[in-house]
């Protein structure tokens, strides 16, 4: 068996996977990617200024090197925790 590092770029998953000497299992893990905002401040304290920078950030975007193996998650909480709700839509990016 062999082993490597967790941050795999996608890049070279592809190229394990092509290889047939061997293969990369995929498996969820429980890493966020969050920005925090101090919502006493302006222009946070704003409801509305939060759900303009919620839509005006490209959720997407931001992972383009994933080749498709990340997923979004809408919520700040890992999607593999219990009691994340399964049903959160989170923002469109518009």
């Amino acid at each position: 068996m062999d082993w490597t590092d967790t941050n795999l770029p996608a890049d070279q998953v592809e190229r394990i996977n092509a290889s047939k000497l061997a293969h990369v299992e995929q498996n969820t893990v429980m890493r966020t990617f969050l920005i925090r905002m101090n919502n006493l401040r302006p222009p946070f304290d704003n409801l509305n200024a939060r759900r303009a920078f919620a839509h005006a950030f490209n959720s997407w975007g931001s992972l383009p090197t994933s080749c498709g193996y990340a997923k979004r998650d809408p919520t700040p909480m890992p999607n593999t925790l219990w009691g994340c709700p399964t049903d959160a839509a989170g923002y469109d990016y518009d």
